[in-house]
């Protein structure tokens, strides 16, 4: 929902969507109103999902629109923006005939639903079978279509959907406000920050550990890695608040939208200052690096990190060894004495014990206690 704000930045057409498993009507339908509602309650739908995918697969083997679909249209009716079956295609009554497909594209249900997507073209396994319609050769060169795919093609060949209404009649969307939390729906009506990747890559130019990993698959050990530089921290006061959010609450880490790999820096480089720059404390297990670029003290290293994320067009320029470093405006550079301690109405972000305090109560992706703190 907070993409729609960087598209109308860049004046860009694109559209945002999302595609949502299937659930409980308790929970999907409440669900699928918060991404399709108006946050601000002015009805401009600047936060609202332009589409909305259903993952379905109520309709097994030769069913009817009245056992497999009815429900669903009922409680969907009336949805208020464009919503489609981003997957469908029970395989758990073979063989597939896909006679959902005329029933997707009728007067039955195009009031709400504008098609679907049969899944899978591709090969693809899941705990109930294989969902895929070709098989590739191990060259890569030659593809065989199933039975599964011929009785698709002959029922999308069948296909007569309704030309009503057109565009000209169908009216403007109507974006309504947001629904209330409930034991159904936690998500607050408070969004995240919307993702800055200049801000994030600034902040990471100062950083005075980065992860620098030994191996391409940083998958399988940012999560690790994480955990233990935010229970280091906890050991010393620390929090990982600041890398952290909490959709059920509203209220987010400052570095909450950097990729895992930059908050895991910011976690490496918290650990490392709270140490006093002791160079162990940027190894965990090989897969930190000292950056000899970063401030040298921890009032400049303060001021620059909250001059990246306060000004995402900032540019760190350091200065000469001792001299303290901060970040202002484009190529700009200012001095630690220009901060004092650090602080500029917000909580410091890296350096001594006593500063490790956190921003506030948070639910933390991937791990369970803190890091750092941002000024």
């Amino acid at each position: 929902m907070t993409l729609r704000p960087i598209l109308n930045q860049k004046s860009s057409s694109a559209l945002v969507g999302y595609a949502a498993i299937d659930a409980a009507p308790s929970w999907l339908i409440p669900f699928a109103d918060y991404m399709s509602c108006d946050v601000s309650g002015n009805g401009v739908g600047n936060t609202a999902l332009d589409l909305f995918g259903l993952n379905n697969y109520e309709w097994c083997g030769d069913s009817t629109f009245e056992a497999s679909y009815s429900g669903i249209q009922t409680n969907f009716l009336p949805y208020n923006i464009p919503a489609y079956f981003s997957e469908f295609g029970c395989i758990t009554s073979p063989p597939r005939l896909w006679t959902e497909t005329g029933a997707l594209f009728s007067s039955d249900m195009s009031p709400v639903w504008s098609g679907g997507l049969a899944f899978s073209y591709f090969p693809a396994t899941s705990a109930q079978g294989q969902f895929g319609m070709v098989t590739i050769s191990s060259d890569g060169q030659t593809v065989t279509t199933s039975a599964d795919f011929t009785r698709l093609s002959t029922q999308y060949a069948a296909v007569s959907p309704p030309d009503t209404p057109d565009q000209s009649t169908a009216g403007s969307t109507v974006y309504p406000t947001c629904p209330a939390q409930s034991s159904n729906l936690l998500a607050s009506t408070t969004l995240p920050p919307t993702p800055n990747d200049a801000a994030c890559n600034c902040l990471e130019g100062i950083l005075s550990c980065r992860f620098r990993p030994q191996t391409s698959n940083t998958t399988a050990i940012i999560g690790q890695l994480l955990d233990v530089g935010c229970s280091l921290l906890g050991q010393q006061g620390g929090s990982c608040a600041d890398i952290g959010g909490d959709g059920s609450t509203g209220v987010y880490g400052r570095v909450s939208t950097c990729s895992p790999e930059i908050k895991l820096s910011f976690v490496m480089s918290a650990y490392y200052e709270a140490n006093s720059r002791n160079a162990q404390a940027c190894s965990f297990a090989g897969n930190g690096t000292v950056n000899s670029a970063a401030p040298t003290s921890v009032a400049a290293a303060n001021a620059a990190a909250s001059s990246c994320l306060s000004n995402p067009g900032a540019t760190f320029t350091p200065t000469g060894a001792g001299a303290g470093a901060g970040a202002g405006g484009a190529g700009a550079t200012s001095t630690s004495s220009s901060t004092g301690n650090g602080k500029s109405g917000a909580p410091p972000l890296f350096g001594e014990k006593n500063s490790l305090i956190a921003v506030g109560t948070m639910l933390l992706v991937c791990i369970g206690t803190g890091f750092w703190t941002l000024a």
